[in-house]
């Protein structure tokens, strides 16, 4: 028998330690007591069938105490347990295996092994696939990955549920975590993403940027309650630009295809407060306010005479 809990952030880079998040109770339902022999192996393992076959962690080793029948007990386990440098990154499972030296006669095997879901990123940029519509911080939500995302990550959305086809809507309850870190890309480039404010708090803007050289294409940004998108930073790109050196790659489709469609939110559409942004190939309309507000900084450049640079700006409550 055995219970594991983990109470330590669910993202967490190679390298990290783990070992002081972690709490296993072990128990004996066997028909004879347990000496104290055995031993306990960490593990971090891709599902949640962990076994001594995974990637052991580092300083992934404990005692398993005596037990008599029907006895439970909580186990101390290393604190500084970490997790190894170079394991696969992605959706993952810290796990303990009861007596993984195997010296301890059992009537059953299967119930010796206990996991905790975590999400391990390499030390450098990652590419997060959101994989679900909800509203939380499961795996792999927006939310969490704007939650854990590091400067230089990437956010993407997965074919299999995001779809332009058939977009999919994700409905939020509270103001999503503003982009404080930089330099992070959000591509949901012909995926359909809708994030719709309708439930969001008095106030709350549908999506906030405040930091610097960020990129956010393909999204749809509707019904909140004051600002559909907030950006205050410099170098920002909503849109999408045909520089050289944009990391954005253009869409399939008609070159009227808006890059971000932000559209009837109470207050202004899209909100701007720095220098050398550049707002390119968007559709700003039926808002509160304005469509696009430029409040204070140089060298912000709306639109331009490529092709596809120009934005679509209609229909808002006050100056376009």
């Amino acid at each position: 028998y055995k219970r594991q809990t983990y109470d330590g952030a669910p993202v967490v880079e190679a390298g990290s330690v783990v070992g002081e998040h972690l709490a296993l109770v072990a128990g004996n339902d066997g028909e004879a007591g347990v000496g104290a022999k055995a031993g306990i192996g960490l593990y971090l393992s891709p599902d949640p069938n962990v076994t001594t076959g995974d990637t052991q962690l580092s300083d992934g080793k404990a005692d398993l105490p005596a037990l008599g029948i029907a006895e439970f007990s909580a186990v101390p386990l290393p604190a500084g347990a970490a997790i190894p440098q170079g394991v696969g990154t992605g959706p993952a499972y810290l796990g303990a295996v009861l007596d993984y030296t195997d010296v301890i006669t059992e009537k059953s095997e299967k119930d010796n092994a206990a996991a905790a879901p975590v999400l391990v990123l390499p030390q450098g940029p990652y590419t997060w696939t959101v994989t679900s519509a909800a509203d939380t911080t499961e795996f792999v939500t927006l939310r969490l990955a704007l939650t854990y995302a590091r400067a230089g990550d990437h956010i993407q959305f997965s074919e299999d549920i995001f779809w332009s086809g058939a977009p999919t809507v994700i409905s939020l309850t509270q103001a999503l975590p503003e982009l404080d870190q930089g330099e992070l890309i959000i591509d949901a480039t012909n995926r359909g993403v809708i994030l719709d404010g309708s439930a969001l708090p008095s106030g709350s803007a549908g999506l906030a940027i405040r930091s610097s050289q960020n990129q956010i294409t393909g999204l749809e940004i509707r019904y909140a309650p004051s600002t559909g998108l907030s950006v205050v930073g410099d170098r920002n790109l909503i849109g999408r630009s045909s520089a050289a050196d944009c990391d954005i790659p253009e869409p399939a489709g008609p070159p009227s295809q808006a890059a971000n469609l932000i559209r009837d939110n109470a207050g202004t559409g899209l909100y701007v407060q720095g220098s050398g942004n550049e707002i390119k190939g968007n559709h700003v309309y039926s808002n509160g306010l304005h469509g696009i507000s430029i409040d204070s900084g140089s060298e912000n450049e709306v639109g331009s005479s490529r092709p596809g640079d120009g934005n679509v700006v209609s229909g808002n409550g006050s100056i376009g």
